[in-house]
């Protein structure tokens, strides 16, 4: 990967990175988390993303799992409006290495691709990273 990322969280729960120069979130998932934590790390990648101007999002999910249908709502209500009018363009996702999981996050990322948001399936983050960085 090119340039020195940005750090914005790096904790038990997840490590976001921002490339701002190539308007590139980036997002490794490390464990499984939902309700609180789940919103709390969704809402801190938004905010970087709002700020460095992005327009990419690399999501390292292979550690994942389903995600609860609680939080799909917030994500459907809350989240995904204001990824939108951020002006999300691109999502490379690295898939979650379950089963359910993966199901699940390959539906959702259906739904983003019917909204316009360009989208590719990889199961390595340097994969997932060659593909956004040639869009």
């Amino acid at each position: 990967m090119t340039g020195v990322p940005l750090t914005i969280l790096d904790n038990e729960y997840a490590t976001i990175w921002c490339y701002p120069e190539e308007k590139i979130l980036h997002h490794q998932l490390h464990q499984y988390f939902f309700g609180d934590t789940f919103r709390e790390i969704l809402t801190i990648s938004q905010e970087a993303f709002e700020k460095y101007h992005c327009v990419k999002w690399l999501s390292d999910d292979r550690h994942f799992g389903a995600i609860l249908p609680d939080d799909k709502a917030w994500g459907d209500t809350v989240w995904r409006p204001r990824m939108l009018d951020a002006g999300w363009k691109f999502w490379a996702m690295v898939l979650p290495d379950k089963v359910t999981g993966k199901l699940n996050i390959q539906k959702m990322v259906h739904e983003y691709e019917e909204l316009g948001v360009a989208a590719s399936f990889h199961t390595d983050p340097d994969a997932a990273m060659v593909w956004l960085r040639e869009q």
